[in-house]
């Protein structure tokens, strides 16, 4: 380095510490710009959960409203039943959605799929059945997101 010009010099000094400050700094965004992505997915899972939460909800003040038509001898009005079994598929589509929307890997994706299949409410649309052997089941699992 004796023999070197001063401007070669200068260059060395400033050009290795500038390429090292930019390696390091190119990694630290990508670190960053991968947790965002993970912070994503469990924005996308927290809001599943919240429509799996309201799911549930729904399907109880169903089976309560059933329930209750059921124990008078199934006489009178069930408009407040078929309007609950409405909310209820509405709820389903929305959670659906959600899941959707998930990152999920083929794993989970086979998982949902049976869970979905053995569920006689999961995808029901259309007017509300009237027998409970008329619900189909028209699930289909989350697509994958490109």
């Amino acid at each position: 380095m004796r023999n070197w010009r001063l401007r070669t010099k200068l260059i060395a000094v400033l050009f290795v510490p500038t390429l090292t400050a930019l390696a390091l700094g190119g990694l630290r965004v990508k670190a960053d710009l991968d947790r965002a992505g993970e912070f994503r997915q469990t924005v996308s899972q927290v809001e599943f959960a919240q429509n799996v939460t309201s799911l549930v909800q729904e399907l109880q003040k169903e089976r309560t409203l059933a329930v209750a038509r059921v124990a008078a001898g199934r006489q009178g009005a069930h408009a407040d039943l078929d309007a609950q079994v409405g909310r209820v598929d509405q709820t389903v589509n929305e959670a659906q959605a959600a899941a959707n929307r998930l990152d999920a890997d083929a794993d989970l994706k086979l998982r949902y799929a049976l869970a979905c299949s053995a569920s006689a409410r999961c995808g029901r649309s259309g007017p509300p059945p009237t027998t409970p052997t008329s619900r189909t089941s028209r699930c289909s699992p989350p697509t994958p997101r490109s």
